[in-house]
């Protein structure tokens, strides 16, 4: 059986009041964890999708969902870092537009400039991918058309930046 625990941030770690601290702020840390699992879902399902392995095209709804929420809960982290809110939305654009600007402007030069677009680009793309969370979830309920290579890559890099910018160790034992 594993058991995890949670440290709290290393620049606590000298902190005299480290264990009675009150700072610790146990929802980003539970938005910050179910972000990472969503994306390395995610990723593994992205692999399996990309080498065409069996049941590839059943997979694909799932791996978009998992992307899609991970980017959603990624964004959300970095708000509510800033803020200690975030818009109880899954429509991308929104959150994204309502990042605070010590996030949004560095995550948007990053995604212009490995994406290859500019401002106007970078936007519509975004507006194109805003519902995927809930167009794929429910995939089969509807037609969905299909996904551009900009989703994979967005879902990557934001959720990739998010990690970057968490202060949380975590640590796994078997017992």
């Amino acid at each position: 059986m594993r058991q995890f625990q949670i440290e709290r941030p290393n620049k606590c770690k000298s902190c005299p009041k480290r264990n009675t601290c009150t700072l610790f702020d146990i929802t980003e840390y539970n938005i910050f964890s179910n972000m990472k699992a969503f994306y390395k879902v995610f990723q593994n399902l992205e692999k399996k999708v990309d080498k065409k392995e069996t049941d590839y095209i059943s997979l694909t709804p799932v791996m978009i969902t998992n992307g899609t929420l991970a980017a959603e809960l990624a964004i959300k982290l970095l708000t509510y870092k800033e803020k200690h809110t975030f818009e109880c939305t899954h429509e991308l654009i929104e959150l994204y537009n309502n990042l605070p600007k010590t996030y949004k402007n560095p995550l948007s030069d990053l995604l212009k400039s490995q994406i290859h677009l500019d401002d106007i680009g970078l936007e519509e793309s975004i507006k194109d991918i805003s519902d995927f969370f809930v167009d794929w979830r429910y995939s089969f309920t509807r037609l969905v058309n299909g996904y551009s290579h900009f989703l994979c890559e967005f879902i990557h890099i934001v959720c990739d930046y998010a990690i970057e910018q968490n202060e949380f160790v975590e640590t796994s034992e078997t017992v």
